[in-house]
């Protein structure tokens, strides 16, 4: 096997997995949102769920955008993000005793 077939089975792989996270997205999506136009606490829950199983979120706002919600990622980091003027810690950042 020669580097450039190394080189194209590694870029074939990576795609692949790609592809298969955005339609693992795009099965959620379907059942989770059920064909309606999503509220942003919804869209928001939805993506810290698929968050949470592992998938990328280049993966998970591609499936919504193709689903038809058309939704930035500033847009989602915007929405994720705590509200300014709050005391919560974030849990990452929280030291247990």
């Amino acid at each position: 096997m020669t580097s450039d077939d190394r080189e194209e089975l590694r870029r074939l792989r990576a795609e692949n997995k790609r592809l298969r996270e955005v339609n693992e997205v795009l099965r959620s999506a379907t059942v989770f949102f059920a064909g309606e136009l999503a509220p942003k606490p919804l869209i928001v829950a939805f993506a810290d769920q698929m968050r949470a199983g592992g998938c990328a979120v280049k993966s998970i706002l591609s499936a919504l955008n193709q689903a038809g919600l058309r939704i930035a990622a500033r847009n989602l980091r915007a929405w994720c993000a705590p509200a300014v003027g709050t005391n919560q810690t974030a849990a990452r950042t929280e030291v247990s005793p």
